[in-house]
């Protein structure tokens, strides 16, 4: 059986998080020896089982509850219920953390219609008797069971009004029980059912109810606010009642060991005579100061001021105490660390050390850091508080100077705090249902309610300026007015407070920033010789920066540059650079922003006189600076020289469904790089200008934003760094005229040295130059072309020494850009990419073909620089709309006839596509390679696309599934196809080669000329299976030449995918006049790996260095590339002159052209775009090879 429950004389200090920081604290007094109300603590732990258990108490809670209330009873000699000598009991819900407001305590708990009038014999004072009746109807209805207390306080102030009572105090007990009549009648019509008259019922409601309050809005509300756990749960304290408004030797307040406003040393509170605690915090009367205390009960007061000063010496800290005075006798409710303001926690903590009761750790300790943000609240400009007109005074119950608009709900100030006012609540008294319109006001001011009202509690907390207890305000909440000092105020008039003065100001009084001084910066001073960590500050203007270096800011962590582009003289330029069309245009409206930029980073170095400082380039969606106003639009269209319903497109063009996860961040750099450029020169200007005028060592910081792949950040990088080199050296020629033309000198002999353009580190010293480092720069592509073209013509370097020095990436990056965002490249750019492939096409003596799949393909090659088709797809061609349901007919097809008829019909489209191949290639060599894939590649799967499929051709859906199970392949990569679809369907080669032939026939009389053709069998595993499609390829050629009366070279070749096949290279050379390496398959076939289902496996490989390159992208020379060597070999030892070439993506790649150069390949064969690329690599292949054979001469 678990504890759940846990009476006074069992706990301690130490047991927070269980019994809550309250049960805590009575156990802990208990312990002391000091007068405490005994009872008992139902654990937090119980709160978290009646969530669990469906908001229900468990029977071994309850149990455990009554347990206890029995041994109370023992200690108090009384009974719960009991009709003589009732035992009553107050309910008070305790966190762990300290939750002011939220759930008020219930008192007089165990009062029933019979019981109050043994209470009242009991005392002999049936008034007060009847009283403590109506209040607990009253609490209990309003918090138990959710009652609003507004009906029971209209009944009270009826009954008053009609006796001509002025205070609660006035009433009889015969009144009394007339409002006790009347309040539970409310309660029946409300909860349709009686006031409940078993003790035990109400006790075990009135704990669900501490329960459920640990989930009501405002303490969730409470929580979010203060960073607290929802799965804390709170604690129940039920006690024995002690009664304070006994008569005028009885007593209820609330005290503090030092001022929670300010921190001064000596006791301060408040309390009233003849009151209970509700009536102290609830503001409904104005109490005492506790110092009043000691002329009206003197002996209780000496007693009171014992308790409190050892309570403080035991805690070593500022106690926050409750106490009742029964009849002369003092009790303590509770004690715990108090709440204070900022200000307070720091004059307490270095008092306290002063006072040699803690040390500076823990003084540091004490302080939540978050607290820190009341001290740096405004105060009034004193000059303009001169102005101001005083129009009332109250209570100083929180700290600060506001001014704001006047409101009267919580609701309302919540509204107005959200569309950008200035708010000050101005309430009758606060309640918690209030907290969120207090925490959205500057300021609040009450008219009810003392210095430890909720509104004073609450707001302190806050660290809200706030005023309490203005009696002198007539106020009425429903017509949203009030009237102070001869002065009327309706809702949306200025007022405002001092909450340290307890003030009140006609109108809006300007504020200034608070400083730091004092205890602030002693705490700051311990804080900083304890912390590790630095603190930066996140600034986007100098004056921010200038405000964190006196907060003690270490530099500035994030610079939100993009918050520099909304000010009214910049917002156009950044309009005009996102709608203009090209590159140059953009690059014009860069331009006009430097200077704004510049002037904003020189202010932020200066003022931050060295610290670092990270500028965080431009990070949100470009759709976020678009204008949204027609007039801005018009304007915008007028400067751009467009229609307005142009900009209009353009913008809306650029609206996001997810913006946060769209074109912001990186990814605009990556696309406009000049923007990365603007900024980066903007920050190195400011940077080196104002070192050269401060004098301060400034480091650049530059933050690249929202990166989610390191080739994005290496891209930007590569702009930033390549921008900052460029100032770097610019500046200095205005700075140090004579150490540039030093350092220009060096340059050029280093760049001369080493053939190649240079990145030089370099440091300047007391006017010295010291060189750091020299090393081969990093360039964009379209610098790379530049570069290579201006050396040669400068004489610096030769033709063959610039072709080496690009890389082959460089070529390919600008190819992307040239076909796929024309006008992302400028023309200067193409002449310099033509002029390197062709000194490239000088060195090189491997050819270049292209791999096509279509007409449309090889033009593209063509336009590339390819000198031939090394690859052409076939079955690519079949799954046109207009072809692909004979093809399918003919896969499906039930005999020879119906096949037949399908094959005929595809006939026209492959001879078609041939002929404008060969017409676009002329006499350029094209390799046609016979259909390759498996059936089963070109049928559905799905059901659904099974059933359309069927419907299209007019066929059975039952027999169009049939056959696709019967097709389906467990592995088809290395299932029917190649050539072993063609040797059981040789009607299939017949019509590719009737097509090729007749193709090539028709297109040679048009051009005139001869044309070079060449069929390819693919994935061969054995020399017979070769043949036997050779043999079929020449048969159905020479009889359509026959019928044409005609003659026609062509050439039959192969295919090597399989490994068995590169070891039978010298045999099946026997037979084949070419040979070309499918390298995917090959690769696949090697390694036992697919392409297509291991990117991951190959990856995490790379990762664990078990693979140094994925071996599809880059060939694996050790492996493949040992057997195509091989194969090559062995091949030409049966045919010397047997022409050879690759035909995989690898041909694409550098590493395996330099690879295959060196083992005698004839040619590449590699998807059109990347043909730039492989030229450039052939060449630098050649060359290589030269320099290695020159070395070994």
């Amino acid at each position: 059986m678990g504890k759940w429950v846990y009476s006074f004389e069992e706990g301690n200090a130490g047991m927070r998080n269980l019994l809550g920081g309250k049960g805590a604290n009575l156990a802990e007094m208990t312990n002391l020896g000091l007068p405490i109300p005994q009872g008992f603590t139902v654990t937090t732990e119980a709160c978290t089982d009646y969530y669990a258990s469906g908001r229900q108490i468990s029977d071994e809670v309850r149990e455990q509850i009554f347990a206890a209330l029995s041994e109370l009873e023992k200690k108090q000699g009384k009974k719960f219920g009991d009709t003589e000598n009732p035992l009553l009991v107050s309910v008070r819900s305790g966190a762990r953390a300290s939750m002011p407001g939220m759930m008020d305590t219930i008192l007089n708990l165990g009062l029933t219609d019979v019981a109050v009038e043994g209470f009242a014999k009991k005392t002999g004072n049936p008034r007060f008797a009847y009283d403590s009746y109506r209040r607990f109807i009253q609490m209990f209805s309003d918090v138990v069971m959710e009652i609003p207390k507004s009906y029971f306080e209209r009944i009270l102030d009826e009954i008053k009004e009609a006796k001509g009572a002025k205070f609660d105090t006035d009433l009889t007990a015969e009144d009394l029980k007339q409002v006790i009549v009347r309040f539970k009648t409310v309660y029946e019509e409300k909860m349709g059912k009686a006031f409940p008259q078993d003790p035990g019922e109400q006790l075990m409601e009135a704990v669900k109810a501490v329960f459920r309050s640990w989930d009501n809005e405002r303490a969730i509300v409470y929580r979010r606010m203060n960073d607290i756990p929802g799965d804390w749960g709170t604690a129940v304290n039920v006690q024995a009642m002690v009664f304070g408004n006994m008569g005028n030797t009885s007593g209820t307040g609330v005290a503090f060991t030092r001022n929670p406003s300010t921190g001064e040393k000596g006791i301060y509170g408040e309390y009233l005579i003849n009151a209970q605690g509700e009536d102290v915090v609830a503001g409904i009367r104005t109490p005492q100061p506790i110092t009043r205390l000691e002329q009206d009960l003197p002996e209780c007061f000496k007693q009171f001021m014992e308790i409190a000063n050892k309570l403080e010496d035991h805690y070593r800290d500022m106690q926050d105490m409750e106490f009742t005075i029964e009849d002369g006798r003092l009790f303590f409710l509770q004690t715990r660390n108090g709440k204070r303001t900022a200000q307070a926690a720091l004059q307490i903590a270095c008092d306290l050390v002063d006072e040699g009761r803690i040390s500076p750790e823990e003084a540091v300790l004490r302080i939540e850091a978050k607290s820190l943000d009341q001290l740096l609240h405004p105060t009034f400009d004193a000059e303009a508080l001169k102005e101001g007109t005083v129009i009332g005074q109250a209570l100083p119950a929180s700290p600060g100077a506001a001014a704001g608009k006047v409101y009267f709900t919580a609701a309302e100030a919540k509204a107005a705090h959200e569309k950008g006012e200035r708010v000050v609540l101005v309430r009758l008294e606060t309640s918690p249902e209030d907290i969120e319109g207090m925490h959205a006001s500057e300021g609040i001011l009450t008219v009810r309610g003392g210095m430890t009202s909720h509104a004073a509690v609450v707001a302190r907390g806050m660290g809200t300026c706030c005023v309490s207890g203005c009696g002198d305000i007539s106020i009425n909440e429903e017509d949203k007015v009030f009237e102070l000092g001869g002065h009327v105020y309706h809702e949306g008039d200025y007022i405002s407070l001092d909450g340290s003065t307890g003030k009140i100001y006609d109108g809006d009084i300007e504020t200034k920033e608070a400083s730091i001084s004092g205890n602030f910066d002693r705490m700051m001073k311990w804080a900083d010789s304890f912390r590790k960590l630095q603190v930066r500050t996140n600034a986007d203007t100098p004056a921010d920066a200038a405000n964190a270096v006196k907060y003690g800011a270490e530099g500035i962590g994030l610079c939100r540059t993009e918050h520099m582009f909304f000010e009214e003289d910049r917002i156009p330029k950044i309009r005009q650079m996102i709608l203009s069309r090209t590159l140059q245009e953009r690059e014009k409206a860069l331009n006009e922003l430097i200077p704004y930029q510049k002037g904003d980073f020189k202010g932020l170095y200066e003022a931050m006189e060295g610290r670092p400082v990270t500028i965080r380039f431009l990070d949100p969606p470009l759709h976020e600076f678009v204008p949204t106003e027609q007039d801005d639009i018009d304007d915008l269209a007028v400067k751009m020289m467009m229609t307005a319903e142009e900009v209009q497109e353009i913008c809306d063009s650029l609206h996001e469904f997810n913006p946060m996860m769209g074109h912001r961040g990186c990814r605009l750099a990556v696309t406009y790089p000049e923007i990365a450029r603007m900024q980066t020169r903007a920050v190195m200007e400011a940077a080196i200008e104002v070192r050269a005028e401060k004098g301060y060592d400034i480091v650049p910081e530059i933050m690249i934003p929202l990166v989610g792949d390191r080739k994005e950040l290496k891209f930007v990088k590569d702009v930033v760094v390549e921008t900052a080199e460029a100032v770097k050296i610019e500046k200095m020629e205005d700075f140090f005229p004579q150490l540039y033309r030093k350092f220009f000198d060096i340059a050029q002999l280093l760049e001369r040295y080493n053939e190649n353009v240079q990145e030089i580190e370099f440091t300047v010293e007391s006017g010295k130059l010291y060189m750091l480092e020299t090393k081969a720069a990093r360039r964009t592509p379209a610098a790379s072309v530049k570069i290579a073209v201006d050396m040669v013509s400068e004489g610096i370097v030769d033709r063959e020494t610039s072709v080496a020095n690009i890389r082959a990436s460089d070529i390919n990056k600008l190819v992307l850009k040239q076909f796929k965002d024309e006008d992302s490249i400028d023309t200067k750019t193409v002449d310099n990419f033509n002029t390197i492939l062709e000194w490239a096409d000088e060195f090189r003596t491997v050819g270049v073909r292209a791999n096509i799949d279509t007409p449309e393909d090889a033009a593209l090659a063509i336009k590339l620089g390819a000198e031939g088709v090394g690859l052409c797809r076939s079955e690519h061609m079949f799954f046109g709309e207009d072809r692909i349901y004979d093809f399918i007919r003919m896969i499906i097809a039930e005999d020879a006839a119906e096949r037949n008829r399908a094959i005929a019909a595809l006939k026209p489209y492959q001879k078609d596509d041939f002929k404008r191949i060969f017409r676009i290639m002329e006499d350029r060599p094209v390799t046609i390679r016979l259909l390759d894939p498996s059936f089963h590649r070109f049928l559905p799967h799905a059901e659904s696309d099974i059933r359309n499929l069927a419907g299209k051709l007019k066929i059975s859906e039952k027999k169009l599934g049939a056959k696709v199970l019967l097709l389906r392949e467990e592995n088809p990569a290395m299932g029917k196809r190649g050539s072993r679809l063609a040797v059981l369907h040789p009607e299939i080669v017949r019509m590719q080669t009737e097509a090729v032939i007749e193709a090539a026939l028709e297109v040679r009389e048009e051009v005139d000329g001869d044309l070079n053709i060449s069929i390819m069998v693919p994935f061969i595993s054995s020399v017979r299976e070769f043949t036997n499609v050779r043999e079929t390829v020449e048969t159905t050629a020479m009889q359509c030449l026959k019928a044409a009366d005609a003659s026609l070279d062509f050439s039959v070749g192969t295919m090597i995918e399989t490994p068995r096949a590169a070891l039978l290279a010298d045999m099946i050379a026997e037979k084949a006049d070419f040979f070309s390496f499918g390298t995917n398959d090959l690769t696949e076939l090697v390694y036992g790996l697919s392409k297509e289902d291991t990117e991951d496996l190959i990856e995490e490989y790379i990762k664990k260095d078990i693979l140094d390159k994925n071996p599809f992208y880059s060939l694996d020379e050790r492996g493949v590339g040992r057997m195509i060597e091989m194969a090559c070999i062995s091949g030409r030892k049966t045919k010397p002159k047997l022409k050879i070439g690759i035909c995989g993506e690898h041909g694409g790649d550098p590493d395996t052209i330099e690879f295959c150069e060196s083992i005698g390949i004839n040619y590449f064969s590699c998807s059109t775009l990347r043909i730039p690329g492989a030229r450039l690599a052939a060449a630098q292949a050649e060359i290589n090879s030269a320099k290695k054979i020159e070395r070994v001469r």
